[in-house]
């Protein structure tokens, strides 16, 4: 999917790109960082460094001492993610005080227009609440010292340029984060600082050029939630769904991350535009932009997954070069919210994000028709009547994932009272407590990439009537795309064939016969696995006959409810005359 960036930031320390010297000795390189991907990029790392000084296994990271040789080895492996030579040195960045902040003249009047001054007043700044820009990345310029920058993009070796870098390429990252963290820089009569400037902030860089690959976002994504960021500002999108992003913006949901998100800037004065995703997301807050008049630009698109409206039009920004640049649209709104929810995290941790957008809907000045509309959303959030002893809404959990017949994204609701949650089945279950998990599978799977047999789709195929359809497609073409002979009570096949599938509650046994004997020595039992709801099943006992024809599973367990899937790893696997067989088997039955 070409993800447009309308939108978006992110920082963090330049990414190495190795060139070859022309030296009789290889200059040592010592304190290098190297993310890996993998086990295979962890062995690779291992086998070409020096020395290794610490293994950041949780990260995925390795510091260490290389040659020139080995860097320029491991930065052409495709089990690589980064290398960074030169590490950023962190300094304890100067913290705003409300006398500080209140003695800046001359505020731009989209700041003026969010009412910021009334929350400085009473202290709220930011502090301590963690905010992700997944986005350009943010440059190296006076006033974003303090931003921690991270890419999550690769470097392309066969380039002169290293596309890794965490600084900003784009001229749209230092812009977005700018209005969040910026330390005040002086634009003539105006000084530019950002809503929130004492905010832990980190630059999550995903694109490369004006693209995004699906891969990058996720990990930036996946990272945000393990490294337990509570904002999350997404200034980017696609005008078409994808079942994947959306699965991945649930797990952040679930982990308790608020992801605020642009609507899109492909409306005109003649048509409406509808909603970008993920800002259309249900659990997004989708924010549309409004010019100094507090009229909807031109350019912003509309729905009803619209929120809130925030200044996005001719604002005075942070530059890559360091200097100040006028831009619009609703990549630039957006942080503007960012930045009133960061406030409000501060004052209130534990908040969900249903409380703070109540919060924000009481203190927004209602724009267009009377009530919410598709133009504006909630209206225009000012915080300048914020009161001290404020109490957080009471909300009513509701669900944020789509009905099951939603062909855009995940067939599970997000039940919220303990009956829906008992009526849930185990495979339901499953993929509701492990969004994250299942994305990146199905991620991989819709980039071309090969997965986990037995530990990835095995337990994905066993899941495959409770995904969303398009999940289901993408199950089913690389089913296809493997060569996996199946049998079930409904599928015949020439290669293979099961006893007992449509009784197995009460046999607990299946003779599984093959067309082709295969060589018993090379089928144990490890290649052999029983998955039902995404999860093995363990107990099943293997016996083959001398011949090679057949295997007999058998259980003295109950089995419970459920879809089984029994799969057969060709790995390693011969038949009687020694020929290797590449294709998996696949046995299904389901126990009613």
């Amino acid at each position: 999917m070409n993800w447009k960036k309308w939108c978006l930031t992110i920082g963090a320390s330049a990414w190495l790109a190795v060139a070859a010297p022309q030296f009789a000795h290889a200059a040592e390189h010592e304190d290098v960082f190297i993310i890996y991907k993998n086990d295979a990029g962890k062995q690779a790392i291992e086998e070409n460094a020096t020395a290794i000084v610490k293994d950041f296994e949780a990260f995925k990271t390795i510091e260490g001492t290389f040659s020139d040789d080995a860097l320029r080895i491991l930065k052409s492996d495709t089990n690589i993610q980064v290398i960074e030579k030169n590490a950023t040195t962190y300094e304890t960045s100067a913290r705003y005080t409300t006398a500080d902040l209140l003695s800046i003249t001359n505020l731009s009047w989209s700041s003026k227009m969010t009412g910021i001054t009334r929350p400085w007043t009473l202290g709220l700044t930011g502090n301590g609440v963690k905010v992700g820009v997944i986005d350009t990345g943010v440059a190296k310029v006076s006033g974003m010292d303090h931003v921690t920058r991270l890419s999550f993009v690769q470097d392309n070796p066969a380039t002169s340029v290293d596309e890794s870098t965490v600084y900003d390429t784009e001229n749209h990252g230092t812009g977005v984060a700018g209005i969040i963290t910026a330390n005040s820089v002086k634009d003539g009569t105006n000084t530019v600082v950002g809503l929130a400037p004492n905010a832990d902030v980190y630059s999550l860089k995903v694109f490369e050029g004006d693209n995004a690959e699906m891969s990058t976002i996720l990990s930036a994504v996946e990272w945000s939630i393990e490294n337990n960021l509570t904002v999350l500002n997404m200034s980017l999108g696609s005008a078409e769904p994808d079942a994947i992003l959306e699965r991945a913006i649930k797990a952040a949901n679930a982990a308790g991350v608020t992801i605020i998100a642009a609507s899109g800037n492909e409306s005109s004065l003649s048509a409406l535009a509808p909603v970008d995703y993920p800002a259309a997301y249900s659990g997004v807050i989708g924010v549309g932009a409004v010019d100094q008049q507090k009229v909807r630009s031109y350019f912003s698109n509309v729905g009803d997954t619209v929120d809130f409206v925030a200044p996005g039009e001719s604002l005075r920004l942070l530059s890559k070069s360091g200097g100040i640049r006028v831009d619009s649209g609703t990549s630039f709104a957006a942080p503007h919210i960012t930045a009133m929810i960061t406030l409000l995290k501060e004052k209130y941790p534990t908040a969900t994000t249903a409380q703070l957008q109540a919060l924000l809907k009481k203190y927004s000045e209602d724009l267009g028709v009377s009530g919410r509309d598709d133009l504006y959303g909630n209206g225009l959030p000012n915080l300048a009547a914020f009161v001290t002893d404020e109490k957080l809404p009471t909300v009513e959990n509701e669900p944020i994932t789509p009905s099951p017949d939603d062909s855009d994204g995940s067939s599970l609701p997000i039940d919220t009272d303990d009956e829906a949650i008992e009526t849930k089945s185990d495979a339901q279950q499953f993929i509701s407590n492990n969004q994250y998990k299942i994305t990146t599978w199905l991620s991989a799977i819709q980039e071309g990439r090969k997965i986990g047999l037995r530990t990835k789709f095995t337990p994905l195929y066993s899941l495959y009537s409770d995904l969303a359809s398009p999940e289901k497609k993408l199950v089913k073409a690389y089913n296809k795309k493997i060569k996996t002979v199946v049998t079930s009570p409904t599928t015949k096949s020439t290669k293979i064939s099961a006893t007992n599938l449509t009784k197995m509650a009460s046999a607990k046994t299946t003779q599984i016969r093959f067309t082709t004997p295969i060589k018993s020595s090379t089928l144990t039992e490890n290649r052999v696995v029983i998955y039902r709801a995404g999860k093995e099943v363990s107990g099943f006992k293997l016996t083959k006959a001398s011949s090679g024809k057949a295997i007999r599973l058998t259980t003295t367990k109950t089995l419970a409810k459920g879809n089984y899937v029994i799969m057969i790893d060709p790995t390693k696997l011969k038949t009687k005359t020694s020929k290797a067989i590449t294709t998996p088997f696949a046995i299904k039955f389901t126990v009613k």
